[in-house]
């Protein structure tokens, strides 16, 4: 059986256009000129009380660009996971959030607000780039965002909610590392619906469920579609 749903779709072009919302998250103060934003997610783990699980490298620096839309990284910034995996974004990087399905964002106060934010610029580089969607599957992807979330010093609980989310309803792609540029791997994306995101939700809150259950009930959602 194939692992992508009959209701797939291509929707990161809406998932960008809706990115516009992103800026009002960043407005820092009163000033017309968007601000630039640092941050360093281990530290706000460790001062948060949690145990950091991976580790940040670097300060995550972004500027809002004109375009109201995406962001721009100063600065090298690095995510090494809990295996040891070096997950690196260069300087010069720009990101939208659109890794993030758009409907969500309610939940997650945007995806470049609080402690999400580090998570969220890893794991929107990494949907959004064609060499590297060559390389890593997009289930790998979507665990990396869970895994700095934690880092982050994201409530357990609610890292699963989201990576519950982004699992369900974030970007799919084929594993094709042979693919020419241009011609692969093609993106695909759940629809977003309001009922299935409350039942996954329910399910994913129970008490015993674990981040380890969470694929299992993606799938037992598409089958149910």
């Amino acid at each position: 059986m194939s692992i992508f749903p009959k209701s797939f779709r291509l929707d990161r072009v809406a998932a960008c256009a809706a990115a516009v919302a992103i800026t009002a998250g960043l407005q820092l103060t009163s000033i017309s000129v968007p601000p630039v934003l640092g941050s360093d997610a281990s530290k706000e783990a460790e001062e948060a009380g949690s145990e950091p699980n991976g580790q940040f490298v670097g300060r995550l620096v972004l500027e809002a660009l004109p375009d109201g839309r995406n962001l721009r990284l100063l600065e090298p910034f690095e995510y090494v996971d809990p295996h040891g995996h070096s997950w690196k974004v260069p300087a010069g990087t720009e990101v939208d959030g659109a890794s993030i399905p758009s409907p969500l964002w309610s939940f997650v106060g945007g995806p470049f607000s609080g402690k999400y934010r580090s998570a969220s610029v890893i794991h929107d580089h990494y949907c959004a780039e064609e060499h590297l969607r060559k390389i890593y599957r997009w289930e790998s992807v979507h665990k990396v965002f869970l895994d700095a979330m934690l880092t982050s010093g994201v409530d357990a609980a609610k890292a699963n909610v989201m990576y519950a989310a982004v699992y369900q309803f974030g970007p799919r792609w084929e594993h094709c590392p042979g693919c020419k540029s241009g011609q692969g791997p093609k993106v695909y994306q759940n629809e977003f619906d309001q009922e299935a995101w409350d039942r996954l939700r329910e399910r994913v809150e129970q008490d015993g469920v674990t981040a380890d259950d969470i694929p299992e009930i993606a799938r037992d959602l598409d089958d149910a579609d």
